[in-house]
This record gives C-alpha cells, structure tokens and sequence, in this order.
C-alpha cells in the first residue's frame, strides 16, 4: 500500500529529528513494550491495548493541555502506533 509506506517514512523522518537523548529513551520504551505485548497471553496486554494506554503520553501534542480533548483524540493517537 503506497500510501502506509509514506506515512511510515514520515514517522521515521520525525524520529530522526528527536534529540539523542529523547530518541534513546524513546526507543528502549518501544522495545519495553514489545517485550510486554509478546507476554499478551499472559498479561492480557495486547498491542492495541498498549497503545491505548501509552499513545496517549508519547504522542500527546503540546499545544493541548486539556485532558477531555486528549481522551477523544485517544483513537486517533494510537492509530499512529499501528502504521
């Protein structure tokens, strides 16, 4: 699908532009959480379950300090962590 393989190299290309440091720990959190959804028959935390809950923090924009708008961007912000 052409269309997914531009929105990938669009979150790669923001990626790159995050500082060392916040790339890093970003990075060692996605590998975390890999290691928790391959745990899913165990601890009922499937990959959309994670992202409900993380998504919301990771992605959070920060010119939205209210948290009723950011509960009803929830399904839009953890559609980006499928792409």
């Amino acid at each position: 699908h052409p269309g997914r393989q531009e929105q990938i190299q669009a979150v790669y290309s923001v990626l790159d532009q995050l500082p060392g440091h916040i790339h890093c720990t970003l990075e060692r959190l996605i590998f975390h959480l890999v290691k928790v959804a391959v745990l899913e028959e165990m601890n009922r935390m499937s990959p959309n379950a994670l992202a409900i809950v993380f998504a919301p923090c990771i992605l959070r924009s920060p010119d939205n300090s209210d948290p009723l708008t950011s509960m009803k961007d929830v399904s839009k912000t953890t559609m980006w962590v499928f792409i």
